[in-house]
């Protein structure tokens, strides 16, 4: 992923290196976030760029576990865990932008990435 635009990225692609290159995670957090990634993130979004991963596919995302059967409190995990995943990509962006010299953008340029409430 060196060099590459975070609206490039295959989404699925940045969250498995995100849980994989997260420091001081204990060894259960991160076996709950690859389970989380692999079970619920990965199948609705692994053909998805980051760009592609809007405020309404999450929720259709949200919705279509909890109608599978998936519980709240797993549904909730996952949710938190796409969420934070994206709020990162944000930093990402902003510190490329910074380090080009260009004026920091105040709002992610992810769509819907500001008005998601956990």
């Amino acid at each position: 992923m060196t060099g590459s635009t975070p609206t490039r990225v295959l989404f699925i692609e940045y969250a498995r290196s995100w849980v994989a290159e997260r420091p001081n995670l204990r060894p259960k957090t991160v076996q709950l976030y690859t389970g989380l990634v692999e079970r619920h993130l990965a199948p609705a979004f692994d053909t998805l760029t980051v760009q592609e991963i809007t405020e309404p596919r999450v929720r259709r995302w949200r919705k279509s576990l909890l109608d599978a059967g998936v519980g709240e409190i797993t549904t909730a995990k996952a949710y938190r865990l796409l969420k934070a995943i994206r709020s990162n990509l944000c930093g990402i962006w902003g510190e490329a932008i910074k380090a080009a010299g260009l004026t920091r953008l105040r709002s992610c340029p992810l769509p819907g990435i500001l008005m998601w409430s956990g």
